[in-house]
């Protein structure tokens, strides 16, 4: 699927252990994808630790860390995925690639990027 750049990218799940919602805010731009923010609601196995603040319930950090020009997720169906691009909805399962690519205007616009 094509975007514009930059483009927030939000990635919805339940976490496989603790089967609580967990939100992650990425950003993607011409340079690549940018972790920004995760949102979690309680503590336990394979969560983080350390929180930046504590907003209406949920833990949330910030931060801006650069991830690389292609990530992948692994969701299996019990973590009843989304990953909202811009203001497209994706419902996901298996593995799932987020891939950053220059391609040219005219690729884009045709829809073969």
């Amino acid at each position: 699927m094509c975007t514009p750049t930059p483009t927030v990218i939000k990635v919805e799940y339940i976490h496989s252990v603790q089967r609580i919602p967990i939100t992650e805010i990425l950003i993607a731009n011409s340079s690549g994808i940018f972790f920004t923010e995760m949102i979690w609601h309680d503590f336990g196995a394979g969560l983080p630790e350390e929180f930046d603040e504590f907003v209406n319930g949920s833990y949330v950090i910030r931060d801006k860390k650069y991830l690389g020009t292609e990530m992948e997720y692994w969701f299996i169906p019990e973590n009843n995925a989304t990953i909202i691009l811009g203001s497209k909805v994706v419902d996901v399962n298996g593995l799932i690639t987020l891939r950053v690519e220059k391609v040219s205007y005219l690729k884009h616009r045709l829809g073969r990027c």
